[in-house]
Parts: C-alpha cells; structure tokens; sequence
C-alpha cells in the first residue's frame, strides 16, 4: 500500500478484491502481520470495499473488527453467499466496533439494499446487497447488528420484511421512522407487532406529491400489541381536511404533521 503514501490528502478509497476466489486465507488471522496496511488505512476517511468472495470474507471481517477505519463500506452487489441460515455466526460482525446505541437506516431503491449504522463518535458502517445476494445473506439482526443496542432505525417500508425478519425479543428500539417512498401501500406490508418498547413513529413520504392516506397509518399504530404503552409521539405526513386529522388524532400522546 505504498501508494497511500503519495496520496495523504486522499478522503476516499475503492478496494475492488478480484481473483481471489481460491484464496483460503490464514487460518488464523495475525494483526500484527497487517498493522502496516491497517494504519495506512486508517488515514483514509472512507473505504469502500466489493467484490467480497466467500472465501475472503472471513479475512476481510476479521482484518476490519477495530475502530480504525472510521466510515467502512462492505458492498456486496452481484456476489454468492454461502448456503445455510447460521454460517455467518462465526464471523465478526461488521458493526461490532461501533459503541452502543446506534442509529440505523435501512434503504431499497432498484433492487439495491443499503444499511447503514453510526454511532456517536461517530463511526460508520454501510452494507450493501443486491436482490440476489440478499435472498443468501445473513439475517440483519444476527448477522450486522448482532448484540447492537439501537436508538433509532428509519426504515423504507419496502425493506421492512428484511429489516423485521429475526428481531431478538429484547429489542428495545424507541425510535422508528417508516419511510413510503411512491405509495402508502407500501405500508401494508409493515407490521410494529415485535417492536414492543416503540415510543416515538414517524412516517414520512420521499415524494411530496404523494397523497398521505391516514387509514393506512392508523393501521400501522394498531399493528403494536394490545397490551402496549401508547405511543408518545407520532409524526405523519400533511393530510388533507379535517376528517384525515380527525383519523389520526387520538393515535398517540402527542400528533404531530410534518411540513412534507
């Protein structure tokens, strides 16, 4: 990497892994080996790294289990996964460096899936998939926010059967913002019933031309257990006429309209 040292002003970088598909790694990966490659990284404010093999994502997860790279992009578009629910147990999570609690998002957007997670220092961690790599990928919950506490998530409700799939029983995430991206259809496919300790929901539209259907909210909110907690704040989008207000008022402890 002796490049790097010509380029110290250099704010991103693109690792782009090929041929390596035969390539086993170390069985036993030994930090100090690459302690010169990690600290030149580290000087790089972005990294984004593809072309992720199954033979070298146990390398590249282990390599990259520390703090030093503040903003790490895994990007796994257009590469097998291996088969099975569980072989990714044994790996490091890619978020495990990041401190408690994080704030996430999760986006889809022509078939591409995006996860991000930031802490407060802050460091950041993106994982990129595509429609083929997901269907193989580890659950979000086990695989990339495993053992994660989470502040807030906002979540595009076409990604919401990923993001759902595998919550453990103690999440405690507070606060949730749904994210329609065309239609509030989109909506009926989002249910809040493994989300008990939800306090604050806010939907919110991408397109501002998009009509907010307040019926599709209130059955949203009634998606939660019965025996929850109200919610303490809900943020919808504008409606129109004082019967959508009337829909949505009562929903929650204080109802809030957004200026989308």
């Amino acid at each position: 990497m002796g490049a790097l040292e010509a380029c110290p002003n250099l704010l991103s970088l693109d690792l782009v892994l090929v041929d390596f598909d035969n390539f086993a790694g170390p069985r036993v990966l030994e930090y100090s080996e690459y302690q010169d490659l990690l600290d030149d990284l580290a000087r790089v404010p972005r990294l984004h790294i593809s072309g992720i093999t199954r033979s070298l994502e146990s390398f590249v997860l282990e390599l990259f289990d520390h703090a030093g790279v503040g903003d790490l992009t895994l990007d796994y578009r257009g590469r097998r996964r291996s088969r099975g629910r569980t072989w990714y147990l044994s790996l490091p999570c890619p978020c495990r460096p990041l401190r408690d609690p994080l704030k996430v998002s999760l986006s889809v957007r022509g078939g591409i899936y995006e996860l991000v997670a930031v802490d407060s220092t802050p460091l950041r961690r993106t994982i990129v998939l595509d429609e083929r790599s997901i269907a193989r990928a580890p659950l979000l919950w086990d695989g990339y926010l495993r053992n994660k506490a989470l502040l807030s998530a906002t979540v595009d409700a076409l990604a919401w059967t990923y993001f759902n799939d595998g919550v453990p029983s103690d999440c405690a995430l507070s606060i949730l913002t749904i994210t329609v991206r065309q239609d509030f259809e989109e909506l009926d496919h989002v249910s809040l019933a493994d989300f008990q300790g939800l306090q604050e929901l806010c939907v919110e539209k991408l397109d501002r031309s998009t009509q907010c259907v307040p019926e599709a909210i209130v059955r949203l909110v009634g998606s939660r257990p019965v025996f929850c907690r109200p919610l303490a704040r809900l943020v919808h989008p504008k409606v129109g006429g004082s019967h959508g207000e009337q829909v949505l008022r009562g929903l929650a402890e204080v109802v809030e309209e957004s200026d989308a």
